[in-house]
């Protein structure tokens, strides 16, 4: 069973009731350690944890895991860091500002990657051209600032040269900004394929287009990843390893069984031949590599670019590769970690 909270629910009811309640295994795997993990907001950038959830592949490895869902991966991320959720799933962007912040969360995975599951949707009413990424230009789009989806409509904008300013965008959480759409508030959003599916849906047939991405991946691609506090990591390092192992056992059956698409379409609330449409440029294999520090720099640029973030006195990549908590993988999986201090 999966909740969805704000974090300010979460932290005054979940941990009395719901979470304790979303234990799927009972009082027979008092053997295990309990875990519990972040989600943030319901969509494909989670397959791979969801899998996990959906195969069970948690309690093999001696972990009993319970499941809260928060609006978006910033505050999944939040929840990790505190240490009230002992993982928190979470793209890249908030990641990255908590880094630069110097708040020091821990990547444990970067378990999947892609250029095209964030998407740019518009209203067919409002002049934009689907196959024409600068006819977005002038109009008001919805985001989560600070988010994935921010960093994708200004990559978008890049990709249609258009300039800062050229868009005004409407701080958004995910729920609100496809409302926002479907009711005219806002002439588009940036967010995932999941919420263009359910916005599409919501506002009914011709209503809605999602914005041409052919050679987007030129100008982005988004990690999705699984984070960890240090204080977890010190307190409770027996929970480690096996969580890593249950993400590879969840990867090796996506491989081997198409079942994995009715997993994730249950848990997004869509259908398996979409979480195939979707996810075909998905690469689902976890490992820390060069590519991952090269991205984050470059969308720390951005940020410091925006005002959303001051640059550092540290060297970026030092600030990076210290968050990388690459053991359980280098022990389990030594060849998935190819990145130098």
């Amino acid at each position: 069973m999966t909740v969805t909270l704000n974090r300010r629910q979460f932290l005054g009811t979940a941990l009395a009731g719901t979470a304790a309640a979303s234990f799927p295994f009972g009082a027979g795997a008092q053997a295990a350690s309990d875990i519990k993990i972040a989600y943030g907001s319901d969509g494909y950038t989670w397959s791979v944890p969801y899998v996990a959830d959906g195969i069970d592949s948690w309690k093999k490895f001696g972990l009993n895991a319970s499941r809260a869902t928060f609006p978006s991966g910033r505050e999944s991320l939040e929840a990790a860091i505190t240490g009230d959720m002992d993982f928190g799933t979470t793209t890249d962007s908030p990641y990255l500002f908590a880094a630069l912040r110097g708040l020091q969360p821990m990547v444990f995975a970067n378990y999947q990657r892609y250029s095209k599951d964030m998407k740019v949707v518009m209203r067919t009413d409002r002049g934009a051209n689907q196959s024409d990424p600068s006819s977005i230009k002038g109009k008001k789009i919805a985001t989560h600032v600070g988010t994935s989806g921010h960093y994708v409509l200004s990559r978008y904008m890049e990709f249609g040269k258009l300039k800062k300013g050229d868009v005004t965008i409407v701080n958004m959480n995910p729920g609100d900004a496809i409302n926002a759409v479907v009711r005219g508030d806002v002439d588009g959003f940036a967010w995932s394929s999941r919420a263009a599916f359910m916005a599409e849906k919501a506002a009914g047939a011709g209503k809605l287009m999602v914005m041409t991405q052919d050679g987007l991946e030129k100008f982005f691609q988004s990690h999705q990843l699984l984070c960890v506090s240090k204080g977890t990591i010190a307190k409770r390092p027996q929970i480690m390893k096996p969580a890593i192992q249950a993400l590879l056992e969840a990867e090796a059956f996506m491989k081997r069984d198409k079942a994995w698409t009715d997993i994730v379409a249950k848990r997004t609330r869509t259908t398996p031949d979409a979480v195939v449409a979707e996810t075909a440029d998905f690469e689902f294999h976890t490992r820390i590599d060069e590519r991952f520090v090269e991205d984050l720099i470059t969308a720390a640029e951005w940020a410091f670019a925006e005002g959303l973030a001051k640059r550092p006195e540290k060297n970026l990549r030092q600030i990076f590769v210290e968050t990388f908590y690459t053991a359980p993988l280098a022990e389990v999986a030594p060849d998935r970690v190819k990145v130098t201090a």
